[in-house]
């Protein structure tokens, strides 16, 4: 199965807004959850981290609205898996760690609304490799893992080689939450014991 996570990329284009219908979403919005097997994954739209009148993400941005959506949805999940064995949140921003000050208010009301609640986030906006330890390296109980990244040598940085990546895999396995960084050789670049 795929669990879709529209990123800010997917926020740019003249079709941008009519991506829930080509990747399935709920109720056409792209926040949801989802379990599989003994999972619960709650996958949230941070969307754009540029202003609704930026010219690259016009005429599909609406995000102000959107994000006041997302955070009353938030506030009404009375479920969040307690009943699994494993909870992970997928967010393409990492909005939850200590350095991130995009859209402040947004940021605070996800971090109450989430904290205490997960194992760990998954995200990949920044292309880099990274580990962050809850409450050290985020503003929650849970850590975060950023695991995207266009290329195969290094941990971080831009650069763009044709048909290498880096991307994260992840194992739920008899209690235990484990990461790998592999890269598109087949190369594990890093091993994470989440839980």
């Amino acid at each position: 199965p795929v669990i879709f996570v529209r990123g800010n990329h997917e926020c740019n284009g003249k079709y941008a807004a009519e991506l829930p219908q080509y990747v399935g979403s709920y109720n056409g919005e792209l926040y949801y959850t989802v379990r599989l097997g003994g999972a619960y994954f709650m996958v949230l739209d941070t969307n754009n981290d540029m202003a609704d009148d930026n010219f690259l993400i016009t005429p599909a941005a609406n995000f102000e609205e959107l994000r006041a959506r997302q955070t009353e949805w938030l506030k009404n999940t009375d479920d969040f898996g307690e009943d699994c064995e494993y909870r992970i949140l997928l967010a393409h921003m990492a909005f939850a760690l200590a350095d991130y000050e995009r859209f402040p208010e947004w940021r605070d009301e996800l971090v109450a609304a989430t904290d205490g609640k997960f194992d760990v986030c998954i995200s990949g906006h920044s292309h880099i490799l990274d580990y962050a330890e809850a409450g050290t390296g985020t503003r929650t109980s849970w850590p975060i893992i950023r695991g995207s990244l266009r290329s195969n040598k290094r941990e971080s940085g831009e650069s763009v080689w044709p048909y290498h990546f880096t991307g994260t895999a992840i194992e739920c396995k008899d209690g235990k939450i484990t990461a790998w960084f592999t890269n598109s050789n087949g190369e594990i670049l890093r091993e994470i014991n989440v839980k």
